[in-house]
C-alpha cells in the first residue's frame, strides 16, 4: 500500500476517536510539515499542531496536552534529539510517545535516538503506509481501544 491508511481503515481496527488524538508535527523545512500533516488529516486526525523547531516544540509541549510528538532530527535552535532528551526527563511530559523522523540512518544514529527516549523511529523518506502503522502503534499504546 503506497499511500496514508485512511478514516475507515482506524474505524475498522477499532480506533473511532482519532480525531481526538492532539498531535504536534516539528520538522524545520514547512514542505515536510505539509505532507506529514496531510497524510494525519487523512488518517483522520484533525487536532494538528507544528513547529520548525526543537524549542518552539518545547515551549508548545510545556503549554499543551499532546498526544503524540512527531519530529525531525536535524534542526536549528534544538534538535529532536535534545528536545526527546528534555522531554524524557520531565515528569509530565515523559509519557508523551515520540515518533523520531531523520534522513540518517546509520545504526549510531537509531542506538541515539532510542538512549534518548524516543518510541518510535523512521527513515525519510518513508512509505506512508509504513508512517500510518506507526502512529497507530504509538497512540494505539497509550489509549484502551475497544475492538
Amino acid at each position: 500500500m503506497n499511500q496514508c491508511l485512511t478514516k475507515s481503515y482506524f474505524k475498522i481496527q477499532g480506533n473511532m476517536d482519532s480525531n481526538q488524538k492532539k498531535i504536534i508535527v516539528v520538522d524545520d523545512m514547512a514542505s515536510m510539515r505539509s505532507v506529514i500533516k496531510a497524510c494525519l488529516s487523512k488518517m483522520g486526525y484533525d487536532d494538528l499542531d507544528e513547529a520548525a523547531d526543537g524549542q518552539a516544540a518545547l515551549d508548545l509541549v510545556q503549554q499543551t496536552q499532546f498526544d503524540l510528538i512527531i519530529c525531525d532530527w536535524d534542526m536549528p535552535k534544538m534538535t529532536g534529539l535534545e528536545l526527546v532528551e528534555i522531554m524524557k526527563k520531565t515528569p509530565e511530559l515523559e509519557a508523551i510517545p515520540f515518533l523520531m523522523l531523520t534522513a540518517n540512518a546509520t545504526r549510531s544514529h537509531v542506538e541515539k535516538a532510542v538512549s534518548a527516549g524516543v518510541d518510535d523511529y523512521i527513515n525519510k523518506p518513508f512509505q506512508p503506509a509504513t508512517f500510518s502503522q506507526k502512529i497507530l502503534t504509538l497512540l494505539e499504546r497509550t489509549s484502551v481501544v475497544i475492538v
